[in-house]
Parts: C-alpha cells; sequence; structure tokens
C-alpha cells in the first residue's frame, strides 16, 4: 500500500470499530499490532462466545474471526451475527483449506476470507477495501440527510415566491429567488451585497452580516427602507430577517407597502426566535441540540471541539472592549475560511454557544485534522484594526469530548458545557 492510501485509510479508520476473535494468541497479537497501525477501536477476544457477548454489546463495523476455536467456533458466531445484522461485514482467517466450511460461510454471506500464515499486503488490502466502501455508505447517509435539509429549504424559497428572497449562510449568499434577481438587477450569486440596494448612507457602508444584524436589532419596529429597483427608482419596503427551520442558514425576504398582509403567514413558516448567532453567523447552541438529535439514527460517531480564542483580555487592552464584536465577526470568519473544505465536504459544523464559546461538532474520522488546524491556527491568521496599529494573533484553546448517542441531549449538552468551562478556568 502506497503512503497516501495508507493516511487516507488511517483517517478513515478512526471512526471505524473492529472485533477481532482468535484463540491463537501468538497470531491474535501480530494482527492486533498490525491492525493497530491503522485503526484505533479494535476490540480482541479469543473465543466464539465473548465474541457475540462483544458484538451485541456494541455496533462494530468489521469483524475478523477465525473458525476453528473452542466454545463457540467462528461458523457458529458468524450465523448468530447474521441473524442479528444480515450486512455486517465479516473476515475469516483460517490455516485450513477446508471446502465444506468455506461453503456454509459463503451460504451465511462471507465473502472475504484470508489464508494463514496471513499475507500481510493482501490482508490489509482486503480490509481496507471494505473500510473504504463502509465509509462511502455512511457518508451517502450524511449526504442524503443533508439533501433532504436544502431540498426543504428550496421549498420553503418556492412557496415564498411573491416576495424578492436571499438566503445568507454566515454572511454569504447561498440562494437568491429569480424575483430578487429581477426586482433588485442582481445576480445570483455568492458577491451579492445588500448594502448597495439601500438608499441610505449608513446601510450602504455595511457588510451582510452587519445588516443581518442592524435588521434584527430593527425587527419589531416595522421600519421601512428606500431601496433602489432595477428601472433606478426608490421604492419603500419592509425588509425581515428569519432562520430557517432547523438550519444555519438566514432568509431575508423584502415586501413593499402593498404585501405587508403576507407577513404573518410567512413568519409562521419560519422561526420566530432566531437560532443564529448573527454576530459570527454560527448556529447556537440550541442548533446544537436539534443537530445532535437528528443524528441520532445515522451510524456515524461524532467528536465535539469546544475552543475559544486564547488572551482575550489582550484583545481588550490593545484594541478595546467596543472592538469585541468586530474582533469575534472577523474570527468567525477566518474559521469558515480555514475549515472550507470541510464544511464543503460537510463532515464538520460551527457553533457558538456563548461568547467566545465556540463547538465543532466533527465526524470522529476527521477529529485530528481539524485539532492540528487549531494548533495552527495562530500561524495563519491574526486581527489588525484598521484604526489602529499592532495586530493581534490568533491562537485558540481546545478540549475534544465525544458524542454518546446514548445519552440525553441534556447529558450531551452538560458535557460540552462542561469542556468549555475548563477552558474558561
Amino acid at each position: 500500500m502506497n503512503p497516501e492510501v495508507i493516511k487516507k485509510i488511517r483517517i478513515i479508520g478512526k471512526s471505524i470499530k473492529i472485533l477481532y476473535v482468535e484463540d491463537d494468541s501468538r497470531i491474535a497479537s501480530q494482527v492486533e499490532k498490525l491492525l493497530l497501525k491503522l485503526f484505533e477501536n479494535i476490540t480482541y477476544v479469543d473465543n466464539g462466545i465473548k465474541g457475540l457477548a462483544a458484538y451485541k454489546q456494541n455496533n462494530y463495523d468489521v469483524v475478523i474471526t477465525d473458525i476453528l476455536m473452542p466454545e463457540m467456533d467462528g461458523i457458529m458466531m458468524t450465523t448468530k451475527i447474521k441473524k442479528i445484522n444480515p450486512d455486517q461485514v465479516i473476515i475469516v482467517t483460517s490455516g485450513y483449506n477446508d471446502s465444506e466450511k468455506l461453503i456454509k460461510l459463503i451460504d451465511l454471506g462471507v465473502d472475504r476470507f484470508v489464508m494463514k500464515p496471513i499475507d500481510v499486503p493482501k490482508f490489509l488490502g482486503i480490509i481496507s477495501k471494505e473500510v473504504v466502501n463502509i465509509y462511502n455508505t455512511k457518508r451517502k447517509i450524511l449526504l442524503e440527510e443533508k439533501q433532504k435539509q436544502k431540498n426543504l429549504e428550496k421549498e420553503l424559497v418556492i412557496e415564498s415566491l411573491f416576495a424578492p428572497i436571499v438566503i445568507f449562510q454566515r454572511g454569504i449568499v447561498d440562494y437568491a429567488n429569480e424575483l430578487f434577481v429581477k426586482t433588485f438587477n442582481q445576480k445570483n450569486d455568492v458577491n451579492i451585497m445588500l448594502g448597495t440596494l439601500f438608499d441610505d448612507e449608513l446601510l450602504h457602508g455595511m457588510n451582510n452580516n452587519e445588516i443581518l444584524i442592524y435588521l434584527n436589532k430593527n425587527k419589531n419596529k416595522n421600519t421601512t427602507y428606500s431601496l433602489l429597483i432595477n428601472n433606478g427608482d426608490k421604492v419603500e419596503y419592509m425588509v425581515k430577517v428569519t432562520q430557517i427551520k432547523d438550519s444555519s442558514k438566514l432568509m431575508c425576504f423584502f415586501l413593499n407597502l402593498d404585501q405587508l398582509d403576507v407577513i404573518a403567514s410567512t413568519s409562521k413558516r419560519a422561526s420566530d426566535e432566531l437560532e443564529i448567532d448573527l454576530t459570527t453567523g454560527l448556529l447556537l447552541r440550541n442548533g446544537f441540540r436539534k443537530r445532535i438529535d437528528s443524528y441520532r439514527t445515522n451510524e456515524i460517531e461524532y467528536n465535539a471541539i469546544c475552543f475559544g480564542l486564547k488572551h482575550i483580555n489582550e484583545y481588550i487592552k490593545q484594541f478595546g472592549v467596543s472592538s469585541l464584536q468586530r474582533i469575534y465577526m472577523k474570527f468567525s470568519e477566518y474559521l469558515v475560511d480555514n475549515f472550507s473544505n470541510l464544511l464543503e465536504d460537510e463532515v464538520i459544523e460551527l457553533f457558538s454557544f456563548d461568547t467566545n464559546q465556540f463547538v465543532i461538532l466533527v465526524c470522529k474520522g476527521f477529529s485530528k485534522e481539524v485539532q492540528d488546524s487549531l494548533k495552527d491556527f495562530l500561524n495563519n491568521y491574526s486581527y489588525k484594526n484598521e484604526n489602529l496599529t499592532g495586530k493581534q494573533s490568533m491562537s485558540v484553546d481546545f478540549l475534544t469530548c465525544s458524542i454518546d448517542k446514548n445519552e440525553s441531549l441534556d447529558e450531551v449538552i452538560s458535557e460540552v458545557d462542561n469542556c468549555l468551562y475548563m477552558l474558561k478556568s
């Protein structure tokens, strides 16, 4: 196996659980050492009874078993495991070319055999192929769940075609409906800047995040804004910001005075209270809670990496308390930039629990990559106030906790809160 393949298997292997059943302690020791070079989570037992008991207590991605063992042989154990999970991946090792036993195993759905003495390259090749297939299946399930959410968002937009609508994620345009594009003479792309639509010097100079914060603060005032439409005229609009249900995205919709009677019906379709920190554009604590709840049914394992900016008092000393909002806004922009590939692949999600309390929900196999990136964060990013001299490197402290799907949501949140508290102490 070439180094790049080994590296990939090691990354994937962090989320793979293997049950290894072998009665020969000498062989078991050698094979276990070999497996530990690629995988972290390995359970070893020395007979079929123990193997079956271990299997009933945990979900394993791969079972590797010998055939001839005392108390319960590999065939009987495989039979019982296949009754529990017909799709279980089982790799059989054997020192005997017994066609009768092999036929029984084939009938049980086993199609991966390794003869002893074990040919290491062949053995690793077989396991690697199975592990990649398992990972791709899990990934497909995750992406299908994400696609369902995207379809719900698009459905919401389609149902709301009475008004110009634009959807943002972390201040960047994710989608604009056709009416928005036509009304305001805009292109449907990520470069849309809301400030250019407003006939107001204050708003005209704001970035998207700043405008969304401003609009949200004034959402209960029924304020109207003068907007420039495609023919150059100025039209009075009410502009509302609301969160798409169970999403980190914000929907901004524009209603002229003739359309105000539909505001109430639109508000019912989306969350009245935002679950997004508008400063950072990240989902808040309740968004994390909902995400964990929605992931309970899939087989993917997750870690929560809790982190925050180090030396926050140094920022206050150098730039002043009034700069904190802009500092956290810039920090979130850097986070999105730093983890852009993982965010695009949807193997991580970013959350803001409180001021300077951030959480990354990550598929367990990518935890080390995220941790290494956080360690190196200060070398790539720093904050500099445009009106002041000097800059401050953005370094972070972090702690990692495992998400146990068997725990209640309150217990999971409590463990994450404990990690965040430990970072502050």
